[in-house]
């Protein structure tokens, strides 16, 4: 394993990892995000520029800050990424495979 790889954390992201969709498509269909926040590259691939960016960044900020039923509270998004990432830590100490 390369240990600059950052696998858990990518890991700890991925069943979040429908928030940046959503925030994207809130862009889009509210149409706060236009062809002229986007760059095609030689290859074809879409890019996004600055203004663009910002926007998706900030629209991600937003959906992350939304409250979510988590057990028998509710927490931001944000929060709930803190808290499954504690339980997942804390199950792999468990485990003893950290």
């Amino acid at each position: 394993m390369n240990p600059s790889k950052n696998s858990l954390a990518y890991d700890l992201q991925e069943p979040f990892r429908f928030l940046v969709d959503l925030a994207v498509i809130n862009l889009i269909e509210t149409e706060r995000m236009d062809a002229k926040a986007i760059i095609r590259t030689e290859s074809y691939s879409l890019r996004l520029k600055l203004s663009g960016a910002k926007k998706v960044t900030e629209e991600f900020q937003s959906w992350m800050n939304q409250k979510v039923p988590y057990q028998i509270n509710s927490v931001t998004w944000s929060y709930s990424l803190l808290l499954k990432t504690r339980e997942s830590a804390q199950y792999l100490l468990v485990k003893g495979r950290l």
